[in-house]
Parts: structure tokens; sequence; C-alpha cells
């Protein structure tokens, strides 16, 4: 067991614990939320309208508690993203031994393939899922976040 948790350390279990608790908020935060309307206003009347309108519209885009809970998840989403990128060598060559060279190659793996997530998602959304984005997306950031929570001890068994 000792092996097993050798150069573990607690810190890591940081950016899956923030990770977990928005995956958390954001499926409690859109549970009880009617699904999206159908149509949204067609931009030729938002085009004519008036500056007041206008203003109008932006505070009900704004108060719009989905809107809120969304951006609040993509945040915590961007920030975990920008932690990977740039914090995922070093982490790979101090605590897993990898060389220079090595770090970088596998670390680039993460934005070099990054798009097939989205791509995936889609598929899923329209072959299983129907309108149901937010089941998906929650359990997107819960398997993120156990991969991040298993990766430490997981590395450190070879």
């Amino acid at each position: 067991m000792q092996r097993f948790l050798s150069g573990f350390q607690p810190g890591y279990l940081v950016s899956s614990a923030v990770l977990l608790f928005a995956a958390l908020f954001f499926i409690f935060g859109t549970a009880h939320l009617p699904p999206p309307p159908n149509s949204l206003p067609a931009a030729s009347k938002l085009a004519g309208s008036t500056t007041r309108t206008q203003v109008r519209a932006w505070r009900e885009i704004l108060a719009n508690r989905r809107i809120q809970v969304i951006s609040l998840v993509y945040f915590f989403l961007k920030m975990t993203r920008y932690t990977l990128l740039f914090w995922l060598p070093l982490y790979l060559t101090s605590s897993l031994g990898y060389s220079q060279h090595s770090a970088e190659y596998f670390a680039s793996y993460f934005e070099l393939l990054g798009f097939l997530g989205p791509l995936a998602a889609a598929y899923a959304i329209q072959r299983w899922f129907d309108e149901r984005r937010m089941v998906l997306g929650a359990g997107m950031l819960f398997a993120l976040a156990l991969i991040c929570l298993l990766h430490p001890a997981l590395a450190s068994s070879g």
C-alpha cells in the first residue's frame, strides 16, 4: 500500500474536487429547469428594436438561471482545461518521471484530440439523449472528475 501511495500529494485532489462540486452544482441547478424554447426571436425583430428593448433583452438573458448555471460550470471547466494545458507537462516530469520530450508529447494529446469530445457528445445527444443535454453534460463532468481523482493513484502504480 505504501508503494501505491508513494508520491501522492493531497493537493492533486483540489482540481478534481472543484470539478466534482461544479458538476453537482450543474446537475442540481438545472434539474428543475423547463426545456429550452423551440425557437428564438428572429434577428430581424431585434434589429429594428430600440436600445431600451435591447437592454431589457440582455437583462432577461443574464437573469436566466440556466445561462447563469452553464456559465459558472463553463468557468470551472475552462479553469480545469487551462490547468491541464499549462501544468500537465510539469506534473508528468516532476511527479511521474517522464522525460521533457515525452511529457510534452503526451500532454499534447489533450489539445490535439480534445475536439473529439464535443463531436462524441453531439452524436450521443442525437442518438441516445434526445433533448436531455444537461444529463449528458453532467455525466461528462462526473467522468472527468473521476478520472482526475483516480489518476494520481493509478499513475504511481505504473
